[in-house]
C-alpha cells in the first residue's frame, strides 16, 4: 500500500503548489488530513462552532464525522463549490459542480470505482495505521468491500450487477414492494403506540427500510436486530480512516459471513428456499453464480444502500418538509405531489453524500492536474444544489419541475440498482405519515447530527403528532 510520493504535482494547474498531506490521529482514532489546517481536532465533540474555522479545517472535521461539521455540511459544500469546482484537499481532489460530478461518475475510461483499496486516500489512510491489527483489518475489510458491485469496473461490474439483477426478478421485487404498505403500518405503531404527543420519528424511519431489505434478502424476522447491528458496525468504517471503527467493521464482517453461510445452508435444505434471493444467487449458472463471500458483500451493499440511505432519506426529508413553510401541508392537501416530493428530497438530502473514484491516468479536470492513482471525490450534495442547474437550489419545493435531474442515485453504469425500491419506500412512508398525522410539527428545529461522513443521519427527531 506504500507509495513513494503522495504529493500531487500541481505545476501548471489552476491551484497553487502545496505540500503533501500531513496526517495525524485524533483522540477519536480518526486519521485527519491537515495539509492546510491550522489546528488539529482532538475529538469528535471538540468543534462547537465552525464560524471562524477555515474551509479546510471544516472539511477535515466533516471527514472525521464531527457532529457540528456534519450538521453544517451543506453550507460547507456550497462554499467549496463557490471557491473552486475542482478543489485540492490533501491527498484528495474534490469535485462539486453538477456537470463535472456527472462526468466523473460516468467516465470509466479515466476513473475507476475501485477506490477503497487503492489510490491516494487509501494509501494515506493505510500509512497512518499504527498496529498490525489495524493494518490486517484494513486489508481484510477492503478485500471484502472489493466485491461490492459499486467498487468494480467492467467486466466484473457487469457480472456482479447481472447476477443481482437476474436474482431480483420482477416477481421477487413485486412481492417485496407489495409488502411495504404492511411494513409501514407496523412501523407506524412505534409512533402512535407510544401514547405521547411528542415522539421520536427515527424508529419509524429506521424500522420500515429494515423490514423491507430483510424481506428482500430473506432474513427471518427474529434476526432483524442482528442485521441492524452488523449494518451499523459496517457503515461506521470510513474507508479505513478511523482505527476503532475499522477493527469493529472487520469483526462484524466475519460474523456476517458466518451468518450468510448458515442462511445459505438453511434455504438450500428447505422446501421453500428456492424462491429466496440467496438460493437464486447460489444456484445461478455459469458466471452469474456468486460465491458465499460475494453474496455476503451484495447483502451488505443492499443493507447500506437499501436501508441506511432510505432511512436517512425518510428522516432528514421529513425534517426539511416540516421546517419549510407550506411543504408538509401541500402533501397533506394533495397526495399526488408525493412522488415528486420524493425526487425533490433525493435532490436536497442526497442520502449518499459523495461518489468516489480513483484516477487511472494522468489527466486534468477544468485545467487542474489529476495524477494517476489520485482519489477524486464528487460531492452529490454540491452537485444537487448547483444554481447553474436548479433554480433557488437551497429551497425545498415539492412542486419543483426538474427535481428528477438529481444525481442522488448516481448516473450511468453505476446507477443505483435499488432506486425503484427506495422510491417506493419513501413514497409509502410519506403517504402513511401525512395520512396518519396531517398536523405533524417540529417542536424545535435543533437536532443532533452524526456521521459517518458519507451517510449522515439525525440522531433523534422529536415530532409533535398533533393529535
Amino acid at each position: 500500500m506504500d507509495r513513494a510520493d503522495l504529493t500531487p504535482d500541481l505545476r501548471g494547474s489552476k491551484l497553487a503548489a502545496a505540500p503533501g498531506p500531513r496526517l495525524t490521529r485524533s483522540r477519536s482514532g480518526a486519521i485527519l488530513d491537515l495539509t492546510h489546517a491550522q489546528v488539529s481536532l482532538t475529538g469528535r465533540k471538540q468543534m462547537s462552532s465552525t464560524v471562524n474555522a477555515s474551509l479546510d479545517d471544516r472539511l477535515a472535521a466533516w471527514f472525521d464525522g464531527d457532529p457540528v461539521a456534519i450538521a453544517e455540511g451543506d453550507a460547507m459544500w456550497r462554499e467549496v463549490r463557490e471557491t473552486a469546482p475542482v478543489y485540492r484537499f490533501g491527498a484528495t481532489t474534490l469535485i462539486t459542480r453538477y456537470d463535472l460530478v456527472k462526468e466523473l461518475v460516468h467516465d470509466n475510461a479515466r476513473f475507476s470505482s475501485d477506490h477503497s483499496r487503492k489510490g491516494s486516500r487509501a494509501d494515506a489512510a493505510f500509512a497512518a495505521l499504527t498496529t498490525d491489527e489495524e493494518r490486517q483489518a484494513f486489508r481484510e475489510v477492503m478485500r471484502f468491500e472489493s466485491h461490492f458491485m459499486n467498487r468494480n469496473d467492467a467486466p466484473e461490474h457487469r457480472r456482479l450487477r447481472g447476477s443481482a439483477s437476474a436474482a431480483l426478478t420482477p416477481r421477487r421485487v413485486k412481492q417485496v414492494t407489495d409488502a411495504i404498505e404492511g411494513h409501514a403500518q407496523a412501523s407506524l405503531e412505534l409512533l402512535s403506540g407510544a401514547g405521547e404527543d411528542v415522539v421520536d420519528l427515527i424508529p419509524f424511519s429506521y424500522e420500515l427500510p429494515l423490514r423491507v431489505i430483510c424481506d428482500l434478502i430473506g432474513v427471518p424476522a427474529e434476526d432483524r436486530l442482528k442485521i441492524r447491528d452488523w449494518g451499523v458496525a459496517l457503515s461506521k468504517n470510513r474507508h479505513g480512516t478511523k482505527a476503532k471503527e475499522l477493527v469493529g467493521s472487520y469483526h462484524a464482517w466475519l460474523e456476517f459471513l458466518e451468518y450468510v453461510a448458515h442462511l445459505i445452508e438453511r434455504y438450500q435444505a428447505s422446501a421453500d428456499g428456492a424462491d429466496q434471493l440467496v438460493t437464486m444467487l447460489m444456484n445461478a449458472h455459469g458466471t452469474d453464480r456468486l460465491d458465499p463471500e460475494e453474496i455476503a458483500s451484495l447483502f451488505v451493499m443492499l443493507l447500506q444502500g437499501g436501508h441506511e440511505t432510505t432511512s436517512n432519506l425518510i428522516a432528514i426529508g421529513t425534517y426539511h418538509l416540516l421546517r419549510t413553510p407550506g411543504q408538509w401541508q401541500a402533501l397533506v392537501d394533495d397526495p399526488s405531489l408525493i412522488p415528486n416530493a420524493v425526487e425533490e428530497l433525493l435532490r436536497y438530502v442526497a442520502p449518499a453524500q459523495t461518489a468516489s473514484r480513483r484516477s487511472l491516468v494522468d489527466t486534468e479536470i477544468e485545467g487542474v492536474e489529476i495524477r494517476k492513482e489520485d482519489t477524486v471525490i464528487g460531492s452529490l450534495t454540491a452537485a444537487n444544489r448547483d444554481p447553474a442547474v436548479f433554480d433557488d437550489p437551497e429551497a425545498v419545493d415539492v412542486r419543483r419541475t426538474d427535481a428528477k435531474r438529481h444525481l442522488a442515485f448516481s448516473f450511468g453504469p453505476h446507477f443505483c440498482l435499488g432506486a425503484s425500491l427506495a422510491r417506493a419506500e419513501a413514497n409509502v412512508a410519506l403517504r402513511t405519515l401525512t395520512q396518519a398525522f396531517p398536523n405533524l410539527e417540529l417542536p424545535s428545529e435543533d437536532v443532533e447530527w452524526d456521521g459517518p461522513w458519507n451517510l449522515r443521519r439525525i440522531v433523534e427527531l422529536p415530532v409533535s403528532l398533533g393529535r
